[in-house]
């Protein structure tokens, strides 16, 4: 069985999001998942990472949004995911922001984790291009997780 990975990696200059279509390294391979990996560039602060597995119709729902957050200038939540765990209730989201400031602008990915009621959050801003890109690689890697090589 063929075992490859697809991703690719934002960044600012503080935080890094890596989007990530099939894990290798473990077998089977998990498909059908596009991951979501926001961490902090500056080293030891692994526990600071915040991973979210996204099913196919959520990557592709994704990548609608950050057209809409570009299409209109607005913020827009797009998903939120509610589980638990032997560490309480998590609730994790992810929201697409467009933003102004002193006669800037500019765009970006939020993601912020809740554990049994203590909560992180990491914001990457992108530039336009880059918001763009990640919507095509969400929409694209939606799609071919649903086939799976056998």
């Amino acid at each position: 069985m063929e075992n490859i990975s697809y991703s690719y990696t934002f960044f600012n200059k503080q935080y890094g999001v890596e989007v990530k279509k099939g894990v290798s390294g473990i077998k089977p391979p998990i498909t059908g998942k596009i991951y979501l990996r926001f961490f902090p560039i500056e080293k030891g602060n692994k526990d600071q990472q915040i991973i979210v597995k996204l099913t196919p119709s959520e990557s592709f729902a994704g990548s609608i949004n950050i057209k809409e957050t570009i299409r209109t200038k607005k913020s827009v939540q797009t998903l939120i995911h509610k589980f638990d765990t032997d560490s309480g209730p998590t609730v994790t989201s992810v929201k697409f922001d467009a933003w102004e400031r002193n006669g800037r602008s500019g765009y970006g990915i939020a993601v912020a984790r809740t554990v049994n009621g203590k909560g992180k959050q990491i914001s990457i801003s992108l530039s336009y291009s880059d918001m763009l890109f990640m919507s095509e690689i969400l929409k694209v890697w939606a799609v071919e997780s649903c086939y799976i090589k056998n």
